[in-house]
This record gives structure tokens, sequence and C-alpha cells, in this order.
């Protein structure tokens, strides 16, 4: 498992039977959250830059059970995490 700190995007290339490319985006917790329901928060211009409720839910349910967040390569929210993910969503800063 692909253990990274706060990385804004990866991207890992691989050259399969040399014409084929497989390409793994890898972001980090703040950005994989904003990207875990698609148009949350409903109507906000590019709402991949920012984490809605069901986002900050979903994040939350990550947190409590200990589970690593899609995106990150095997990345687990931490407590200092969860804060920082919270502050972002209440006072709906972009996450960039």
């Amino acid at each position: 498992m692909l253990k990274l700190a706060r990385v804004s995007m990866l991207i890992l290339m691989l050259s399969l039977s040399g014409c084929s490319v497989l390409q793994i985006q890898l972001f980090s917790i703040d950005q994989a959250v904003a990207r875990l329901v698609p148009n949350d928060p409903p109507g906000a211009f590019h709402s991949d830059h920012f984490i809605g409720e069901l986002e900050i839910q979903r994040a939350t349910q990550l947190w409590v059970q200990g589970k690593p967040v899609p995106m990150t390569g095997g990345q687990i929210i931490t407590e200092k995490g969860i804060e920082n993910l919270i502050v972002l969503w209440q006072r709906k800063a972009p996450v960039i």
C-alpha cells in the first residue's frame, strides 16, 4: 500500500505492452474528500474544490471507522485531519 503525506496530486503512469497507459491519480485527504460525492455542494462552481455536507458526513464515517479515504493511496483521516476538514466545510473554503 502506498503511503503519502499531503501530496496535492501524484500521477503514476505505467506503460503496459508498449502502447497502453494506466493513469492513477492520488490526492491529499482534503482533495479526495472534496471529490467523494459528485456535485456536492449543489450549485457550486467547481464543486470538486469544496467540501459539501454529504462529503463531510462521509469523511466523518471514514474517520470513525478508521477506513482509508478513496483516491489517497490508503491514507486514513486523523483527529487533526477531521478537525481541518470540518473547518474547511464550515468556512466553505476552497480545497486546492
